[in-house]
């Protein structure tokens, strides 16, 4: 602009700033309350608010866990079909990537083979990945 912003503007940018976190304006604590609340309403699950993380999206959130779980040669056991970069996340953490193909549906759905499931987990296997194919 062609003029000094108003002082509270200044002001309101340098909290900002300060607060350092530039994403969902709902606070952290809120937003937990909001979602621990929701997954004991709908699925009588509990979970504590301090067990949630936040991460920045899905794949990176698929990369931080073959990091944070995994060592150098452990596997990851993925069912297919999901898109290419969560197919990725194993190799980026040097780890073996075992596939088990999901059963196509006439409606376009898919179901899980549990004993194909189970005869694809090894001795290496040390995570699971899940995610919906239709993501």
């Amino acid at each position: 602009m062609d003029f000094k912003v108003a002082e509270p503007i200044i002001q309101a940018l340098h909290n900002r700033v300060d607060h350092g976190v530039f994403g969902y304006p709902v606070e952290q604590l809120e937003l937990r309350e909001i979602i621990t609340n929701r997954l004991g309403h709908l699925y009588n699950c509990r979970v504590s608010p301090d067990a949630l993380v936040f991460l920045p999206g899905l794949v990176s959130g698929f990369n931080l866990v073959c990091h944070a779980l995994t060592l150098p040669g452990d596997g990851v056991l993925m069912q297919t079909l999901v898109c290419p970069p969560i197919l990725s996340a194993p190799a980026n953490a040097h780890l073996t990537r075992d596939e088990m193909e999901l059963t196509p549906q006439p409606d376009a759905c898919y179901t899980i083979d549990f004993d194909c499931f189970e005869a694809t987990i090894t001795p290496r296997t040390r995570i699971f990945i899940l995610c919906n194919p239709h993501t």
